[in-house]
C-alpha cells in the first residue's frame, strides 16, 4: 500500500477537476441559469471559462446562503457592467 488516498495523485485530481465542471455545467451553464448576453458572439476560448467562472462563483454563493440554484446564479453579475439581474 501506498499511503496515497484516494483522489490524491495527480490522476485522482483530475478526475475531481472533471467531475466538478461537469456539475457546474450540468446545474448552471446546461440548466441556462446564467446570465450571458455579455458573451454572445465571443468565441469559446473566452466564453468557456467566464461561463465556469460564474458557474463556479454561483455554487459558491449556494454553499454559504443555501439559496436555490437559480437564486445563486441571480447573485452573480458579470464583472464588466457590474449590473445585478432584475428580478
Amino acid at each position: 500500500m501506498s499511503g496515497k488516498k484516494f483522489g490524491e495523485g495527480s490522476d485522482g485530481v483530475a478526475l475531481q477537476v472533471r467531475q466538478v465542471e461537469q456539475a457546474l455545467r450540468t446545474v448552471y451553464v446546461d440548466g441556462g441559469l446564467l446570465h450571458v448576453g455579455d458573451l454572445e458572439g465571443k468565441p469559446p476560448q473566452e466564453r468557456e471559462p467566464r461561463l465556469l467562472s460564474r458557474a463556479l462563483t454561483a455554487q459558491a454563493v449556494r454553499m454559504v446562503t443555501g439559496f436555490s440554484p437559480q437564486e445563486a446564479a441571480d447573485t452573480v453579475i458579470d464583472g464588466i457592467a457590474d449590473r445585478v439581474a432584475s428580478a
